[in-house]
């Protein structure tokens, strides 16, 4: 499955992605549905109001887009379960199948604690989570996300993996290869520099310096040949050159070039 993943038209609304995903051919998107710690500001409506849901609910039935996975609140020190909670539920109703999970606090016995009643809370409402390795999180390698969840050791644990954290994070494509179907939620395609910037913090990088797949220098027909043959595949590519464009434009240029990528590397698109 190939999806659209939020961050490549992050400066527009979750009803604007969805529109702009099925406008687009995209019959699958990953959205934000709150900002990424309590105390930053969220201007797109909660989604612990009915209204907000069911405007998303329409949003997704009108384009034929289905919700692949939902990014809340980051798992900060003062994030409590009280606060996640209204997500699992909104996402659930809307038919997502994965939330995605980073990790801004000690990986202590606490956390895993912590995610242990999570992840009940997910699988009750049928979601996996997918912890998301971020190179500047608590989980910045492959291995410390991997060590988390197996001390979690939950079957709704799984991961999300980005070829670049996983560059910036030092992470090794065999230790990808070793990863088995159940244990890969979704993997990422971008493409950046192979070493990082020197001129702007890792965050900024990332959310606003990736380059459409073949356009930098990271390993990705190596990452895509490791990841298991099934995994869905979420094109996020927020490129800055083109955002004069609508988000429709945009997220078509995204989808005709990634996928021209794909199948120019061999990959079985699905």
């Amino acid at each position: 499955m190939i999806t659209l993943g939020y961050l490549s038209l992050a400066d527009v609304g979750p009803l604007d992605i969805i529109e702009a995903a099925g406008a687009s051919g995209f019959r699958s998107v990953g959205l934000r549905l709150t900002s990424r710690r309590l105390s930053e500001p969220w201007r797109y409506g909660s989604i612990s109001v009915g209204s907000s849901r069911q405007a998303l609910g329409r949003a997704l039935a009108a384009s034929g887009t289905a919700l692949s996975n939902v990014s809340t609140f980051h798992l900060w020190p003062e994030t409590t379960l009280e606060h996640l909670k209204p997500v699992v539920d909104a996402s659930a109703e809307l038919g997502a199948k994965t939330l995605i999970a980073c990790v801004y606090r000690d990986l202590d016995a606490s956390l895993v604690e912590f995610l242990g009643h999570y992840a009940e809370a997910a699988n009750s409402a049928g979601l996996r989570i997918a912890v998301e390795t971020v190179s500047y999180s608590a989980c910045s390698t492959l291995r410390a996300a991997l060590a988390l969840l197996r001390q979690v050791n939950s079957p709704v644990l799984g991961l999300m993996l980005d070829p670049l954290h996983l560059q910036r994070g030092a992470s090794e494509l065999g230790e990808v290869k070793g990863l088995s179907p159940a244990e890969v939620c979704i993997a990422q395609l971008c493409d950046a520099s192979a070493k990082a910037p020197a001129d702007v913090d890792a965050a900024t990088e990332a959310r606003t310096m990736r380059r459409y797949p073949g356009e930098g220098e990271l390993p990705l027909r190596e990452f895509l040949a490791a990841i298991p043959a099934s995994t869905e595949i979420e094109l996020e590519v927020p490129a800055l050159e083109h955002r004069h464009l609508s988000a429709p434009d945009r997220a078509q240029l995204i989808r005709e070039r990634c996928l021209a990528y794909l199948v120019a590397s061999g990959y079985a698109v699905q």
